[in-house]
């Protein structure tokens, strides 16, 4: 799974973060309720209807499929739909998978960047860690450029209920801490 919006950015010793994600949908600072892993395909159905309706918040990890198949479904003038062993294996799926963006100063800035999850004493670590890209120019002023990795968390590790930051480590020494709320998601 992924994070669509954490709601938080930090800026920390010149490093601005902002965790993103695909799948899994962080929403506000609500109390924490849990992260529903277990859906039946006809919860999974659901979701993805949602998803296709204009909605202000997400409640279900399914919903930016559903959104993005309204998308494409426009563009092609034509119903378009996930294939029903793809909304399986989402459903199935053991791991939160988490897109962090970061912006920096320096192109390679977010190179050998490392990440884990914080729950009042315990540190989970990630079962994967993907390679930061390369920095891209951004347009403006602040941080003159971005970059980004993604991380994967095994479900069974954490508790979906506990106060959660990710806390992003740099190789020049700094930290960013992300605060993640999961509440309302599934």
């Amino acid at each position: 799974m992924s994070l669509r919006c954490l709601t938080s950015v930090t800026r920390d010793g010149g490093v601005a973060t902002c965790a993103v994600a695909g799948l899994l949908t962080v929403v506000g600072l609500q109390p924490v309720l849990a992260i529903d892993v277990n859906l039946s395909m006809e919860e999974a159905q659901k979701a993805l209807e949602a998803g296709r309706a204009p909605m202000e918040k997400a409640n279900y990890r399914l919903e930016a499929f559903g959104r993005q198949e309204a998308a494409e479904s426009k563009k092609r003038k034509t119903d378009v739909r996930m294939p029903e062993e793809f909304i399986k294996k989402v459903v199935d799926m053991p791991n939160m998978e988490i897109e962090v963006q970061l912006c920096g100063d320096d192109e390679y800035f977010a190179e050998g960047a490392l990440i884990e999850l914080q729950q009042g004493s315990k540190k989970i670590k990630p079962i994967d860690i993907g390679k930061a890209e390369r920095g891209r120019k951004n347009e403006g002023s602040g941080p003159t450029y971005r970059s980004r990795f993604t991380a994967l968390f095994a479900y069974e590790k954490f508790d979906p209920t506990a106060a959660s930051v990710f806390v992003v480590n740099l190789q020049d020494g700094n930290e960013a801490r992300i605060f993640a709320e999961f509440s309302k998601v599934k």
